[in-house]
């Protein structure tokens, strides 16, 4: 089986969508979603670079 068309182009769109995935989810979890152990406050309300 050749995977030459798979590992050209695929991976490297399924890369940037993982990537897109991942980067919307530390978006959430860390200016929508309190946390317990930060006195139910979002990490991104303490912790400003």
């Amino acid at each position: 089986m050749n995977k030459g068309w798979f590992d050209q182009g695929h991976r490297r769109a399924n890369s940037v969508m993982q990537q897109e995935r991942f980067d919307v989810f530390v978006r959430e979890f860390n200016a929508e979603r309190p946390h317990e152990a930060l006195d139910m406050k979002c990490p991104a309300e303490l912790y400003v670079a």
